[in-house]
This record gives structure tokens, C-alpha cells and sequence, in this order.
């Protein structure tokens, strides 16, 4: 751990993890800690509760966030980037550069190999 708070190379958040939970090892009260490195007393509470449930190198790191799954599947997304990356083809009336229009317009261009946005 204090390989890590010392690292350059780590994440800063990491960093700053590591140097809570030490200074918190040593016995330094959580507003002393939060003023030595410039952070939110909250932060090093949230830390230091977090260490004392599982005192390990793994809890520094995120917890998983929620949040809604994609709606567009990686395949199709992919296929859209790869579209997007190409100039527009002659199918696409006056066009140098895609606009979102022209991109749902090739996308569903009946000259198009049939693919999963096609279902």
C-alpha cells in the first residue's frame, strides 16, 4: 500500500486511497487527513469506513456503479463507428461529411448487407 501511495503512475485516485489508509493506520484523526491532502473530510471518512469493513488493497478500488444497460448492441455499434469512419458513398446525395440523417439513410439503404440493424 504504500508503493502505491507513493506511485506516479498509478491512477490519482488510487493515490489518494492509499494515502488516507495509511495516515489512517498511523493514527491521524480524519480532518487532519483530509487537510494534509487537500480532500473533502467526506472522502476520508468514506475511505476510512470502507477500509475498517475490508481492510485489503482491492477495497481502494471502485465499487460498480448501476445504471441502465445499452440499447444499441456492441455489434451494431461497431458497424455504425465503422460506417461513420468512410466517406459517404455515391447513395448519399451531396454529401462530403455525415450528418445523422445521412448515417440512417445508409444505414437502411436497400443495397446494404442485411444485418442485425436490419431485424
Amino acid at each position: 500500500m504504500s508503493r502505491l501511495a507513493l506511485s506516479a503512475m498509478s491512477p490519482q485516485r488510487l493515490v489518494e486511497r492509499a494515502k488516507i489508509a495509511l495516515r489512517a493506520a498511523d493514527g491521524q484523526l480524519s480532518r487532519a487527513i483530509a487537510w494534509s491532502l487537500r480532500c473533502d473530510i467526506r472522502t476520508v471518512r468514506l475511505w476510512r469506513r470502507r477500509l475498517a469493513a475490508s481492510p485489503s488493497i482491492e477495497t481502494l478500488e471502485d465499487l460498480q456503479r448501476s445504471g441502465r444497460l445499452p440499447r444499441v448492441p456492441l455489434d451494431v455499434r461497431c458497424e455504425v463507428v465503422k460506417l461513420a469512419c468512410n466517406r459517404p458513398a455515391a447513395h448519399v446525395r451531396f454529401r462530403d461529411t455525415w450528418t445523422h440523417g445521412a448515417l440512417v439513410e445508409a444505414l437502411w439503404h436497400p443495397e446494404r448487407v442485411p444485418s442485425q440493424l436490419d431485424r
